[in-house]
């Protein structure tokens, strides 16, 4: 059967219009590129050149199979190099669940990179719960997620790596009622509760929200124009916190200070050098330096 180095030597001489130029091209003897082309004409029965004083040219079974040949080692070479970029882990495709935290936090840094560096990464995000995003890693559906720890300990499955430790904070705009208050659950019960999805194993520590909602950026929004009470982390709106339209309330004994990010993947499954590429520049954005310039 022919192979892609016949098919090299043979696309080489009908460049080069002769046995001596493409065997000098290609770094071989002229001997060993005659006795290639040979093997070939004998193992099909057709002559594929015609030698003379002048060089060699192609006869019409050549002919009809030369731009074949061309063709087929131009898609080889795209071939080659795709192989190679997902060996360097610069190009293909990775499916990443992240958390409503990861996804303001960390995910925007990440799209900025991969846009700007790395155009042939093709990235599908999912932003959903830690119950969600966790059921979608033990199926496989995702290749890997960011989310809150307490979740992924409780499963055999995954393998969970710590990444970072979230603040965690009562919020409200400035001149809310509760501004600059010791508060109680009581006094906050007054007022409408919104927040990311709590998780069960939580709940015992946070209000359910009224509104719940994936998108952090609404909810800000929402605590700065109204006497919403927000369940969040000061990492989101240091900006607010910073020029005061958003302060933080005391109820320390009623929230946990802080819950932990973990980086999640099926246990005994190898991440292709890509998808540790794009995960690496999750760790980076949302690790503690990055994180000190989120807003």
């Amino acid at each position: 059967m022919i192979d892609v180095k016949h098919l090299r030597h043979i696309v080489a001489i009908a460049d080069a219009g002769s046995f001596g130029r493409a065997a000098e091209a290609i770094g071989l003897t002229q001997s060993a590129l005659s006795r290639s082309i040979q093997a070939i004409e004998e193992a099909y029965g057709f002559r594929l050149f015609d030698r003379g004083r002048r060089g060699a040219s192609m006869t019409p079974a050549g002919m009809a199979v030369i731009e074949e040949a061309k063709r087929f080692l131009r898609d080889m070479k795209s071939l080659d190099d795709d192989f190679r970029q997902l060996g360097m882990g610069i190009a293909g495709t990775v499916r990443v669940g992240v958390d409503p935290f990861v996804a303001s936090a960390a995910l925007p840094f990440v799209l900025i990179d991969i846009l700007q560096n790395y155009s042939d990464i093709s990235l599908e995000v999912t932003i959903d719960s830690s119950l969600e995003l966790l059921r979608l890693v033990n199926l496989g559906e995702i290749d890997f997620g960011f989310f809150s720890s307490q979740l992924a300990a409780h499963s055999r499955d995954i393998k969970a790596q710590f990444v970072r430790k979230v603040p965690l904070s009562i919020l409200v705009r400035a001149g809310h009622p509760l501004a600059g208050k010791l508060v109680t659950k009581e006094m906050i019960d007054d007022f409408p509760v919104v927040g990311g999805f709590v998780p069960n194993s939580m709940r015992s520590n946070f209000c359910a929200p009224d509104i719940s909602c994936k998108n952090y950026e609404i909810l800000k929004n929402a605590t700065l124009r109204t006497d919403a009470v927000w369940f969040s982390s000061p990492l989101l709106c240091r900006e607010e916190l910073k020029n005061g339209k958003l302060g933080i309330v005391d109820c320390s004994d009623y929230i946990d200070p802080s819950y932990d990010i973990v980086f999640a993947t099926r246990s005994r499954t190898t991440q292709s050098p890509t998808q540790r590429r794009v995960s690496e520049l999750f760790i980076q954005a949302l690790s503690s330096e990055i994180s000190e310039k989120m807003v």
